[in-house]
């Protein structure tokens, strides 16, 4: 997560965030990899390291200390996040011990773009059936998937964790009861806004041009969503049928989540950039 730019000569104020279990482990090959280019190159970083996660909780009866959010909104240059969740690590309330780090960060510094390359190497073997061969052609296989990442039915849990982290207080969305349905009942609202789908639709067209002139070949971008079942999904395909109006020059295609399942195992090589909803 980057929030300045900096002089190359000038030491990056580096937050990590070892987080639980094998985030740790990848953060302390990531620490190797941080020494290389140090001693390799003219960066240098002012690394501030803070304890956090599910096994911080268990062991100190807090998420993180007092103080962190603000170190990582006001004193970082880029923050490195191992992963979070322990076994048995839970709040009060049964949200994840941890979930400040992860999902306050998230909703608080308003990192909406969840950017997943897909890209295959030869040499690596893919694991069907038990046994490792080769399934894909690595040289057709070169795709980046654009989740949104503040909205959908996280929201609920990232404005909780947000209000933890800052704070501040989370006003309750009450429904006592739904029609139809009786007994317990739990339930998530899955808010999907124009302005939270603008920016993240706009965001993935924009990783398109940028492929473009890196690669030098045609992009194309695939909204895949269910909005032949629900509103949230509506809206968002109609805003993406608005941006992909507005830039006629780029590929466009669409997809119903569960169709496009299929679509990524059979056909990975027609795809370039995918930009879905919160829910997948």
């Amino acid at each position: 997560m980057m929030n300045r730019c900096r002089d190359s000569m000038a030491a990056y104020r580096l937050t990590i965030l070892p987080g639980d279990g094998v985030g740790r482990e990848v953060i302390a090959e990531a620490r190797r990899l941080i020494a290389v280019f140090e001693e390799h190159s003219p960066i240098s970083f002012d690394i501030t390291e803070i304890p956090c996660g599910g096994q911080h909780y268990l062991e100190t009866g807090e998420e993180w200390p007092e103080g962190s959010y603000k170190h990582c909104r006001d004193d970082s240059d880029a923050i490195l996040l191992g992963a979070i969740g322990w076994p048995g690590a839970h709040l009060p309330n049964g949200d994840l011990a941890g979930g400040q780090t992860i999902l306050g960060l998230r909703s608080g510094l308003k990192l909406y773009a969840n950017v997943r390359p897909v890209k295959l190497y030869p040499g690596v073997l893919h694991k069907v059936h038990g046994i490792h061969k080769q399934v894909w052609e690595p040289d057709l296989v070169d795709l980046v998937m654009i989740r949104e990442n503040t909205e959908g039915l996280y929201h609920s849990l990232l404005r909780r964790m947000e209000q933890k982290a800052t704070g501040g207080k989370d006003e309750r969305i009450v429904i006592d009861e739904f029609p139809g349905i009786e007994g317990e009942v739990a339930w998530d609202p899955r808010p999907i806004s124009r302005k939270g789908s603008e920016r993240v639709i706009k965001f993935a067209f924009n990783i398109a041009r940028h492929r473009e002139r890196k690669l030098g070949i045609p992009q194309s971008v695939t909204c895949v969503d269910k909005s032949n079942v629900t509103r949230g999904c509506r809206l968002f395909r109609k805003i993406f049928d608005e941006i992909a109006e507005a830039n006629p020059d780029l590929e466009t295609n669409r997809a119903y989540i569960d169709a496009f399942t299929m679509w990524l195992v059979r056909n990975p090589e027609e795809l370039d950039v995918v930009v879905l909803p919160n829910m997948f």
